[in-house]
């Protein structure tokens, strides 16, 4: 079963490749891809919605689409043929993310996850708030919970990042989202617990989870003056 569906998928390619009996043509910034209609609509709403939908892109056998990536459009329909996704797109990051956005945009939900785990196995530091700002901005929890994660476990190191001051910037109710990861909301549950003995394993990460949650709060009163933090 497998082997036949590889089969199929290799076949799509192939036409994709020749342009073989294509009915559609997109245009991007010049250049020129030959595709099927028919294959764009079953894998994507938005195609679908340009070819069925009395739109302009219903009886024209051109399509622009302005402020797109060539080679972006290119890895996307070629995963609407084939399934697949380029090895080299998926190394570079910001192909990987300019290619989930554009998942997004043309409603590929299995594309955009392959890119959102791709873009979440090579979060560093640097651009780990960038990448929140990303997730939370597309409702992309496949980006957006592992970025929380990570922020978590690196918050000092993260709070001194010019991608962190664009966040605060940009969306102060992600601090929240940042707090709740760190430092989870209480159960309601009334036992009363014991202190972690000193030295132990325990307690260690205890007061690591602490001193998390004081490098938020370090952060929210930086920004307080100058920003509406309304959590």
């Amino acid at each position: 079963m497998q082997s036949a569906h590889h089969e199929v998928c290799s076949a799509l390619g192939t036409i994709l490749e020749s342009g073989l009996l294509s009915d559609v043509t997109l245009i991007i910034n010049g250049r020129h891809i030959k595709v099927h209609a028919a294959i764009l609509a079953a894998g994507s709403r938005v195609f679908a919605a340009m070819f069925t939908n009395g739109m302009r892109e219903t009886t024209s056998r051109e399509v622009e689409l302005h402020e797109e990536d060539v080679d972006v459009i290119q890895a996307l329909v070629r995963f609407l043929y084939t399934g697949e996704v380029m090895s080299e797109v998926l190394d570079s990051d910001n192909m990987a993310v300019s290619l989930m956005l554009a998942a997004h945009k043309y409603e590929v939900p299995t594309l955009a996850t392959i890119c959102s785990d791709s873009v979440s196995s090579k979060l560093d530091v640097e651009c780990v708030a960038d990448r929140l700002l990303i997730g939370d901005q597309i409702g992309l929890d496949n980006l957006r919970i592992p970025c929380l994660e990570f922020i978590s476990l690196h918050l000092a190191e993260v709070q001194s990042t010019s991608s962190y001051s664009r966040l605060v910037d940009a969306r102060p109710q992600l601090l929240r989202d940042i707090l709740a990861t760190v430092c989870p909301p209480s159960t309601g549950k009334s036992n009363v617990q014991l202190e972690p003995a000193l030295g132990s394993p325990e307690r260690k990460l205890m007061e690591e989870k602490g001193a998390r949650v004081r490098a938020v709060f370090s952060g929210l009163d930086a920004m307080r003056e100058g920003t509406d933090l309304s959590l």
